[in-house]
């Protein structure tokens, strides 16, 4: 007798445990004055999963590829409207730490400082909070739009709903990246007095594409034998969704490498900062075991045949991907602060509290909806032509 995947169960109870352990860290951190950026660590990991998830969601419903229809659910429910507001609500302790996080929000770091001064019209706390709140808003009404009318297809069985859910996520999708990148560099990149780079609002989009599809891939892997899945994960779909990490892993590393080589080749000292700071003591380590697990390790894996053709290795690998997305993100946020490489229990804390809270989120919407949505004619279709 074929089992039943309760994904959802699975992710709530992971949920629930991960809040209690990451409080207790969490507490631990909260008499320093360092738990802001534990949190903001731990915030960013999830806001970028999140928006990963999305805009999977939007590529899947502009292209209609079939590789999309077994794990859609899953990315709708990582980056559905729910989701979405709760990495809004999520902003909050952000908001009430802002000179913490951020140089221009520092009333004497500005008065000292000429550049600062110069983008105090943009870089400040009202409109600063004005663009983060209008960026949730627009994400969640693309969310909620899509999810909405793709049920509406499943229950009524009309067409029209798909080529409307098409239309919208077309030129939704080319708004998603201009409102994720000012997204990005509201939050992330504003942390950096005079840093800034083209690439990282992309950058870490791809690092949430990734992230989202090792999440899919992990959750197919080990449940594949489990109905609905069952039904689903045949080879052509694991070499599909292996070949879009594959994509994905080689999209990273030119991002991380094109913005290194670019701002050496520069060398002017306002733009070197960010990589001496990520090449100092230990943290250049860490720089060189990204290389390692974040490229080489994935792009090897992801090449042979039978990591694409092995359910099980093929949900190790996806787990894996999501693991170093998390390293690869402390990478990022931290050593603004931080000069010396070091791991707080907050860290992990803020990382797992706020991931609790999104398990639960995640499983929560996962039971409102079959976890396949049933284009049998396409998937058929794509498993003939596998």
């Amino acid at each position: 007798m074929t089992q039943v995947a309760r994904v959802d169960r699975g992710f709530m109870t992971a949920g629930i445990g991960m809040a209690v352990v990451g409080a207790a860290l969490f507490a631990i951190g909260l008499g320093g004055k360092d738990w802001i950026h534990s949190y903001f660590f731990g915030y960013m990991f999830w806001l970028v999963l999140t928006i990963g998830c999305l805009g999977l969601t939007l590529l899947h419903h502009t292209a209609r590829g079939h590789w999309g229809f077994p794990v859609v659910r899953i990315f709708e429910a990582g980056g559905g409207p729910l989701a979405i507001a709760l990495c809004g609500l999520g902003t909050i302790p952000i908001i009430m730490n802002l000179p913490a996080l951020y140089p221009w929000a520092d009333a004497a770091l500005v008065a000292k400082d000429p550049i600062l001064q110069t983008k105090s019209f943009y870089n400040n706390e009202g409109f600063w909070i004005a663009r983060v709140a209008l960026s949730f808003v627009i994400l969640a009404v693309f969310a909620a739009v899509n999810q909405a009318w793709l049920k509406k297809e499943e229950q009524t069985g009309d067409d029209r709903w798909r080529q409307r859910r098409v239309n919208f996520s077309a030129i939704g999708l080319v708004f998603f990246v201009l409102i994720v990148n000012f997204l990005y560099t509201d939050l992330g990149m504003s942390q950096e007095k005079h840093w800034f780079s083209t690439i990282y609002g992309v950058w870490l989009l791809v690092m949430g594409a990734l992230g989202a599809l090792g999440l899919a891939s992990a959750i197919l892997g080990t449940q594949h034998n489990k109905s609905p899945y069952d039904k689903v994960v045949e080879p052509w779909l694991t070499k599909d969704l292996g070949n879009l990490m594959l994509a994905f892993t080689m999209l990273w590393a030119y991002f991380s490498f094109s913005q290194y080589l670019i701002i050496w080749s520069g060398n002017l000292p306002e733009f070197t900062k960010f990589f001496l700071k990520r090449s100092d003591g230990m943290w250049f380590w860490l720089a060189n075991g990204l290389m390692i697990t974040g490229f080489f390790i994935p792009f090897l894996l992801l090449l042979a045949p039978r990591t694409k053709r092995v359910p099980q290795i093929f949900g190790f690998v996806g787990g894996y991907i999501l693991v170093i997305r998390a390293i690869d993100m402390f990478f990022v946020t931290v050593p603004t602060y931080r000069y010396q490489l070091s791991v707080y229990p907050a860290d992990i804390g803020a990382l797992l509290l706020v991931g609790g809270v999104w398990c639960a989120a995640f499983a929560f919407v996962l039971r409102t909806a079959p976890l396949v949505t049933y284009r049998t004619p396409e998937l058929k279709e794509a498993a003939d032509h596998a």
